[in-house]
């Protein structure tokens, strides 16, 4: 399931906003201007229709502890709203007032409402098959619904940062900030990738996968060794250049951070959604644009990405995937927001990676972002 439409109404910083989702999509912008908003907002979304009740969800959402204090501040109207639609055109519906009520659109049970009163009408020799097909039927269309660690991701900025020993857990991927990561690679790292998503031909492994993608990015000879310590344990080292056994205190942050994002990433299938906070934490400029290469390599082949970025870098080269081929410009939306009282601007990218306005026209980015080092070189000379 992947989503194609977002709406968010008095929700934090947000008056009214509509967004369109694709394959790969980016909000970027000034801090504190309600790029964060977004996603949490997906997030609520996810907690009220996911299957099961997750702590972790919980905890990401705890921000929705007093009505107040998350309704938009200029506006007067006292309910918040949050709709999806996915690309099945199942619609998810949040409506918050202050008095915690709400109400949700389950569409897909609308579909089955003929079936039930059906089956509850049916002949009693007829009961059995019918209840079957309901069952089936309620199985296949919730596969739908988008379910915290299920088919949906979450990795948070406050995620944790270079650890030697990793908690293992044997029902979670990812944890409240990633923690979780270097151990599921320890016990999954056999697991063969989703063959959507495989770069490297030459080993299925999400182990190999990982690696490749981890050299890749950094551009040095790098590898992440993994033992297991006991069941619920296991211990992380680096060999980099040459040099083996390498702490992970002892070496760049950037590579710790970067190893669990490319584990939550790979370690998804086609039509997963995944949601990333600064994905560029501590990596160098030429990195951070490798992953723009990555990010475009997975919403290609079908697994859904939503990123809050400052990263031009990225950016920029997510437009040179479009120019190279790499990723067709219509599975790639960017939103930029300019200050806390402003709406978000859609930017596109046409063919050939240049942005364009609603018209196809090309335009500028917006000021405020992409401008600073150049208004700083044209003064130093």
């Amino acid at each position: 399931m992947m989503l194609k439409e977002l709406d968010i109404k008095n929700f934090k910083n947000i008056k009214e906003e509509h967004f369109e989702l694709s394959g790969l999509t980016i909000f970027t912008g000034v801090n504190s201007s309600g790029k964060s908003s977004v996603l949490q907002s997906i997030l609520l979304l996810s907690k009220k229709y996911s299957l099961q009740q997750n702590a972790d969800l919980s905890r990401y959402t705890s921000f929705f502890s007093k009505f107040s204090e998350v309704k938009n501040k200029y506006i007067k109207e006292d309910i918040i709203t949050i709709v999806a639609i996915s690309e099945e055109d199942e619609k998810y519906n949040y409506n918050i007032s202050p008095q915690r009520i709400e109400e949700a659109d389950y569409s897909i049970l609308k579909k089955l409402a003929p079936t039930i009163k059906e089956s509850i009408l049916t002949k009693k020799n007829k009961q059995n098959d019918a209840f079957l097909e309901y069952i089936e039927r309620i199985a296949n269309m919730t596969r739908n619904i988008f379910s915290y660690e299920d088919n949906l991701y979450y990795l948070s900025a406050n995620r944790n940062g270079p650890e030697d020993i990793s908690q293992i857990n044997h029902e979670k991927k990812v944890g409240i900030n990633g923690e979780y990561l270097i151990g599921y690679l320890a016990q999954n790292k056999l697991k063969n990738v989703d063959v959507a998503i495989q770069k490297f031909k030459d080993n299925a492994t999400l182990a190999y996968q990982v690696g490749e993608w981890l050299k890749d990015i950094l551009e040095i000879d790098i590898s992440a060794n993994l033992d297991m310590i006991d069941d619920m344990h296991a211990k992380l080292s680096f060999d980099i250049e040459g040099v083996t056994k390498l702490n992970p205190l002892n070496v760049g942050s950037g590579n710790s951070y970067l190893l669990k994002l490319l584990i939550l990433c790979l370690s998804c299938v086609k039509g997963n959604i995944v949601i990333i906070e600064n994905p560029e934490i501590h990596l160098h400029p030429k990195a951070q644009a490798k992953l723009g290469e990555f990010f475009s390599f997975l919403a290609e082949n079908g697994v859904q990405i939503i990123l809050e970025t400052h990263s031009e870098h990225l950016i920029n080269k997510v437009r040179f995937q479009v120019k190279k081929n790499k990723i067709s410009n219509k599975k790639i939306h960017i939103y930029y927001k300019k200050s806390i009282k402003d709406s978000f601007s859609a930017i596109d990218i046409d063919d050939t990676g240049h942005f364009v306005d609603k018209e196809n026209k090309r335009i500028p980015f917006p000021t405020g972002f992409f401008d600073t080092s150049l208004e700083n070189l044209m003064e130093i000379g």
